[in-house]
């Protein structure tokens, strides 16, 4: 009961304790008292049931102040939607289990509106990505590159080490070897489409903690967040919505539940952290949305855009996917076997620089035999102390004794 101002008659404004006192009955059927219809009037004032935008309403009032969670959670369990939160967690892990691999192929083309020298910047990029277990591997390539950066390149992680190949404008190649770093499996993350438009690619992966890009893992948080009862059109689609006061996803009943369209909100606070404004910071609408079967959806065009808080475009992407396959089984080799022959490496995880290929399984020999030998030092100088130890320590004795015998 929250949203913009009913413009009610004032004869039926007459009415609306009576009505509100329907409205928020209890499961039981039982009418709520009189101080309850009182606080409720006072904090209501729109028809039932409520959405997300309807709540912010009554949350942004000055005297709900600090009440956020406890009106969120109480008008929200007032409703009736038609999937519960268990049986929509349960429809939706089952669904995120039974993808073991995948591989996808797609454009992006990404757009970018401002002011000064980022002013109708625009960049078209060929991607191929791949997942399976902990492993994830993807491809670029940048028709419309520049000279100053590198024309294709595919970076992988394999579950141990991230591995990358760099083709350069004039046709050199480089590769490098390192230790999983955050910062840059996060790239991984933020080119892991259409699973993430999806809100299918497990964020973990790639240390991402945020819940929202992922849907299993948002049903599974301590967010305050609900299944609203009130029915939403997505493209002449009948869906429903899930959201808290940061995050909406719209789920399609007619295709398993899967998200047809999800949004981003910024919160604006006060300096008591009452909340006072908020805005959409970005929306993701999809298209094309086809069964790969086991109730998995994957949309085969999306449109991503991103606002400022006055409502203007910041930047636009759309997403065409070319090729989808799920659990066709992906070889290890798929992940590490992509560095072509005489391909200088530069390897952070053994401090060494080489030429992949024959050369490369000659060095790992070395590098073995060196840490072997490293070992043997070791082992061998640890020895020679102890014996040096034991020799001093019968010395001492010795002595003592020579000097008691004296």
């Amino acid at each position: 009961m929250l949203g913009s101002t009913c413009n009610l008659a004032a004869s039926v404004r007459l009415l609306l304790p009576f009505l509100l006192a329907v409205l928020f009955c209890n499961c039981t059927g039982e009418s709520l008292n009189a101080s309850q219809v009182e606080q409720n009037e006072n904090a209501v004032d729109c028809i039932f049931p409520p959405n997300d935008h309807d709540l912010f309403v009554l949350f942004s009032k000055p005297e709900n102040a600090g009440r956020t969670g406890e009106l969120f959670v109480g008008v929200v369990n007032e409703q009736n939607p038609m999937i519960s939160k268990e049986s929509l967690l349960r429809l939706v892990e089952a669904r995120q289990h039974s993808i073991s691999d995948f591989r996808t192929k797609y454009t992006v083309f990404e757009e970018e509106f401002g002011d000064g020298s980022n002013f109708g910047v625009s960049r078209k990029t060929s991607y191929e990505y791949a997942g399976s277990g902990n492993k994830i591997y993807f491809a670029y390539e940048y028709p419309d590159g520049d000279d100053n950066r590198e024309s294709a390149g595919i970076r992988s992680y394999d579950g141990e080490r991230i591995i990358s190949l760099f083709t350069y404008h004039d046709g050199n190649l480089h590769a490098g070897i390192q230790e999983p770093d955050t910062g840059v499996l996060m790239g991984f993350f933020r080119v892991s489409m259409p699973l993430s438009l999806a809100k299918l690619f497990d964020t973990r992966l790639c240390g991402f903690s945020g819940v929202e890009g992922n849907l299993m893992l948002f049903l599974q948080s301590d967010r305050l967040y609900g299944i609203f009862e009130k029915k939403e059109m997505v493209d002449g689609r009948e869906c429903i919505v899930v959201a808290d006061l940061m995050s909406r996803f719209y789920l399609d009943p007619q295709r398993d539940f899967s998200v047809v369209q999800s949004e981003g909100y910024r919160l604006e606070l006060s300096d008591t952290g009452h909340i006072v404004g908020r805005w959409l910071g970005s929306r993701s609408k999809l298209f094309d949305i086809r069964d790969q079967g086991n109730g998995v959806w994957i949309p085969y065009r999306a449109i991503m855009e991103s606002f400022d808080s006055s409502g203007n475009i910041t930047s636009r992407s759309i997403v065409d996917v070319s090729f989808v396959e799920i659990n066709k089984g992906l070889d290890d080799d798929f992940f590490t076997g992509f560095i072509p022959d005489d391909t200088p490496v530069a390897d952070a995880t053994t401090g060494l620089a080489y030429l992949y290929g024959e050369r490369l399984g000659f060095l790992q020999e070395v590098v073995k035999s060196n840490r072997a030998w490293f070992l043997q030092y070791i082992s061998l100088t640890v020895g020679c102390i102890l014996i040096l130890l034991v020799v001093i320590v019968k010395y001492i004795k010795y002595f003592k004794r020579k000097r008691a015998g004296l």
